[in-house]
């Protein structure tokens, strides 16, 4: 006669707590310190931000389209506030300027309905 497939139709006993092997430890990546900016530097040369763009977020983290000193507005791209090492001038000008221009939209919305009205 062949052997039986499928399920046991009784589940065997259960093993007693002291004989069972502790659950494998979790897993954790190593810890890696962030690059400062000066470690940064010695890696790849610095370029300079002419002007920030646009402003995204990947992953909950805020990345600007930078456009580059010197190189067309082609050529942008998208980095974290890490890699924007000294740059905080040209963050803030970009942010005062997404804020007037988030104001004029406000206003000009509350205007047009004043009109309906």
């Amino acid at each position: 006669m062949p052997p039986k497939r499928g399920r046991p139709r009784q589940t065997p006993a259960a093993a007693p707590a002291a004989a069972t092997a502790p659950a494998p430890a979790k897993r954790t990546r190593p810890f890696r310190t962030p690059q400062t900016p000066f470690e940064a530097a010695e890696e790849e040369p610095l370029y300079e931000v002419d002007y920030i763009k646009n402003v995204r977020y990947v992953k909950g983290v805020r990345q600007y389209e930078v456009v580059w000193e010197g190189y067309g507005p082609n050529d942008t791209s998208w980095e974290p506030m890490e890699n924007l090492v000294g740059c905080a001038q040209q963050i803030r000008e970009y942010e005062r300027k997404r804020e007037a221009e988030a104001m004029a939209t406000k206003e000009e919305a509350l205007r047009k309905k004043q009109e309906r009205t």
